[in-house]
């Protein structure tokens, strides 16, 4: 909650919030989106329904089915969302997101942050 607060106080009109959200309904994602809501910043609500808790005050509903039960649902199509939402934000300025992603590729090799090297991959 402490990373979540600190990033906040930041949040504005310019801002958008994207939360993701299923049965049985995290209380901390609904409080971090009535806060965005607050700061007036969008919130976008990647859910199974659309009258989930977060799903009522969103600007944007985005339908994500979760299979299971409880603590055990299946992510599957939160994640394909995430993905593609990713993608669009990484298209929509695609030069930066090069530059950005040339700086991260350098300081994951300088860190030596994986096993499989890039050579190793071909």
């Amino acid at each position: 909650m402490t990373l979540q607060a600190s990033q906040l106080i930041d949040l504005g009109p310019d801002d958008c919030l994207v939360a993701f959200t299923s049965a049985p309904y995290a209380v901390a994602t609904q409080r971090v989106a009535l806060l965005a809501k607050e700061a007036r910043a969008k919130v976008i609500a990647v859910t199974d329904t659309p009258i989930s808790a977060v799903g009522q005050i969103a600007d944007v509903i985005l339908a994500a089915a979760s299979t299971g039960a409880g603590l055990q649902n299946s992510f599957v199509a939160s994640m394909a969302i995430a993905n593609a939402l990713l993608n669009g934000v990484a298209a929509a300025d695609s030069e930066l997101t090069l530059a950005r992603y040339g700086r991260l590729a350098k300081v994951l090799g300088r860190l030596d942050a994986f096993l499989l090297k890039a050579d190793d991959a071909e």
